[in-house]
């Protein structure tokens, strides 16, 4: 956990490859745009932002971002994980004609 008082360019620089989380605590959102990239793959928040966070990563095309969930959620899995469709992905389709 790497806990920010801002967000600048150079933070995507103290990430590990095991996995880091980022806590910032801010009212405005424009400073996401900074620091967000491909590497980002979650958007975690308190209280009910979703639909906010949602039109602005999408407004500001927010490249990265594959799930937008409260605090506690980011650990859940589901089928669609990291932007794929596992069953897709996984699966084979055998045409038989």
């Amino acid at each position: 956990l790497i806990r920010v008082g801002e967000l600048s360019p150079e933070l995507p620089e103290y990430r590990c490859a095991c996995g880091s989380f980022i806590e910032y605590i801010g009212t405005d959102l424009q400073p996401l745009s900074e620091i967000v990239d491909e590497k980002y793959q979650t958007l975690a928040y308190v209280g009910e932002l979703s639909e906010k966070l949602a039109a602005f990563v999408l407004e500001n095309g927010l490249r990265g971002l594959d799930r937008i969930v409260p605090v506690g959620r980011t650990m859940d899995f589901s089928l669609i994980w990291d932007g794929y469709d596992l069953i897709r992905e996984m699966s084979r389709v055998v045409d038989r004609r």
